[in-house]
């Protein structure tokens, strides 16, 4: 993505990130939802703020919207039904960091089976060369600034790359979502392994649900 909604776009997608970590059991459910939803109310401020002046204005958009309502409608229902068969099945998998499931599911979602399929493809494979990558930068004993250096790097990387080479996006985003989950004593193939795994069956998942959808 180019132009004033890169930045934005970005963030969102790194709040997306942060939302996987495991912190929901340290916090009430409605204390987790309202987060959520203030998190979204103000990344909908900050593109709404960035927009370009020359874009579709708001009417546009609506007139547009009200006229494609059922394609519009049955993305949003398809949408909604990946997320919750991802989260569920994240629930009941005994694995760490499940929910990446559900994340990658949703990140690979499109409202056509063949734009999602060519974007499943470039997350499995960016996800298993950002996940070999990472295992490999960890395997020698790093300090804290060294990953901070590596995080900084790789995130300037994805934001050069941007989401249109998503593939290349994925790759870097692997790389930071492994540095951030990075724990004293972990196996970090294993992790990167789970990553990988995790990211593969989202896949599957999103595009088990499109062709249903097509139905």
């Amino acid at each position: 993505m180019d132009g004033p909604l890169r930045m934005a776009a970005a963030m969102s997608a790194l709040a997306f990130l942060l939302a996987g970590i495991n912190l929901a059991a340290a916090i009430q459910w409605w204390e987790y939802a309202a987060g959520f939803a203030a998190g979204a109310l103000w990344q909908g401020v900050v593109i709404a703020g960035t927009a370009p002046a020359s874009g579709p204005s708001l009417r546009a958009c609506l007139t547009d919207l009200r006229v494609r309502w059922r394609e519009g409608a049955r993305y949003a229902s398809t949408l909604a039904a990946t997320g919750v068969l991802g989260v569920a099945t994240a629930w009941i998998l005994p694995v760490p960091h499940a929910v990446w499931l559900a994340t990658s599911a949703l990140r690979v979602a499109k409202p056509d089976t063949a734009t999602l399929r060519r974007r499943a493809l470039s997350r499995v494979v960016g996800t298993i060369g950002g996940g070999m990558t990472a295992a490999l930068l960890l395997t020698p004993p790093l300090t804290l600034a060294e990953r901070a250096v590596v995080i900084a790097l790789t995130v300037c990387a994805m934001q050069l790359a941007g989401a249109a080479h998503y593939g290349w996006w994925t790759l870097c985003l692997t790389i930071v979502a492994l540095f951030f989950t990075k724990e004293h004593g972990t196996d970090d193939w294993r992790l990167a392994g789970v990553r990988m795994s995790l990211t593969v069956a989202g896949a599957a998942l999103a595009l088990a649900v499109c062709r249903l959808a097509d139905w």
